[in-house]
């Protein structure tokens, strides 16, 4: 695979997104996947043109190059994994409005660089919505079952995504050595909340903003589950969120000085589910023409009225016990007619007790498929 090719990265769009979320849900976990929704604007930019193309594109961090739809087409292949123990599976549908022509260049694109499903239904018909609940719901394995719970019926065309992943850790946890520890939450308040714990060598670093733990998935260790735990001292100095001191370049040179060493972690056993319309957050970013009447969305038909994006609903869901992790994730864009490496010199320890940031990522193209903060953990349970 080229390396020219390998570039949608979500990784800085994902801290972005991370933090305005945040910002919307102050105190509350926030679980998203930056690839899923990445995977669905990536299909409507398809059909932007002129401003409204180079806000959204600026915005999901894709260079705005002639063949910028090429980088996508690599993400397809991402769930090509020959790990038997590891399942990442992604889905992308068409679904427009029957009668409504749409350009061919628009769906022969959408076909070929993002594998898309398409078809023709009737938005006013209320079994639609509940056709799309079924499509994100099967290919999540179950995992989300209703990512919608209205649809407008002047809809135009839903753009879908839906991925899943499940990976048993190269390394699991002993379950016999899972205890109920103190979380530390806000405001200074504690909740008692199983943590794993596991001994042994692990890529870890320390450096100033806090801790980062890299555990594999998997026999091949393509995909890791990235925990990084605040420096304490931060935290006390009003650090809101863990994303709130470090950012994307910062995490990336953090994961270039990871090294095997030897060390205890202690790792609350937790779940995650979280859903959002993020049209507030992408506008804030800078993908603003979009969702108002300046919006140009010609490339997907020359339609009367014209059309807009009136919502990116999203769903992200995750489960991490002493067998290993899954997690899944739809988007639904709607479009509406207008109205240097140093180990550790002794063996570390890292108790993840108060609040973290988790990234599971694909290391060899560096996409980020999930990243949330933990704030204050539910316990999913034991591996059944």
């Amino acid at each position: 695979m080229s390396s020219s090719l390998m570039v949608v990265p979500t990784a800085a769009f994902g801290f972005n997104l991370l933090r305005q979320e945040i910002q919307a849900k102050p105190g509350e976990n926030v679980w998203v996947s930056p690839l899923s929704v990445s995977l669905a604007l990536g299909m409507a930019a398809l059909g932007a043109r002129d401003e409204t193309r180079r806000q959204m594109l600026n915005v999901l961090g894709v260079p705005a190059s002639s063949d910028w739809h090429l980088n996508y087409a690599q993400l397809a292949k991402l769930k090509d994994t020959e790990d038997m123990d590891v399942q990442l599976t992604l889905a992308n549908g068409l679904w427009a409005q029957e009668g409504c022509e749409l350009e061919r260049s628009f769906l022969d694109m959408s076909q070929r660089y993002f594998e898309a499903t398409v078809r023709a239904v009737d938005f006013a018909n209320p079994t639609t919505m509940n056709e799309i609940n079924e499509w994100v719901e099967r290919r999540t394995m179950g995992k989300i079952r209703a990512i919608l719970d209205t649809l407008d019926p002047a809809q135009a065309v839903c753009l879908l995504n839906a991925i899943y992943f499940k990976g048993g850790w190269s390394n699991r946890f002993d379950r016999t050595r899972t205890k109920v520890e103190r979380f530390h939450l806000e405001r200074g308040e504690t909740k008692n909340h199983p943590l794993m714990c596991r001994q042994g060598d692990m890529r870890y670093v320390q450096m100033a903003e806090g801790q980062l733990v890299a555990l594999p998935f998997g026999l091949t260790e393509g995909i890791n589950l990235y925990v990084f735990l605040p420096t304490q001292s931060l935290t006390r100095r009003g650090a809101r969120s863990p994303v709130s001191t470090l950012d994307d370049g910062q995490f990336f040179e953090a994961c270039q000085k990871l090294c095997e060493s030897e060390g205890r972690l202690w790792l609350p056993r937790f779940g995650l589910d979280y859903k959002n319309d993020l049209q507030g957050s992408l506008m804030r970013l800078g993908m603003r023409d979009a969702f108002v009447s300046s919006a140009d969305f010609t490339g997907i038909g020359r339609c009367e009225p014209p059309l807009y994006l009136s919502g990116v609903v999203h769903r992200a869901t995750a489960k991490f016990d002493e067998e290993g992790g899954e997690a899944a994730a739809a988007t639904v864009v709607s479009l509406r007619f207008l109205g240097s490496r140093h180990a550790p010199e002794e063996p570390w320890e890292m108790r993840v007790d108060r609040p973290f940031l988790a990234v599971i990522m694909d290391d060899p193209t560096q996409t980020m498929l999930f990243a949330g903060v933990v704030m204050n953990p539910e316990d999913p349970g034991p591996p059944a």
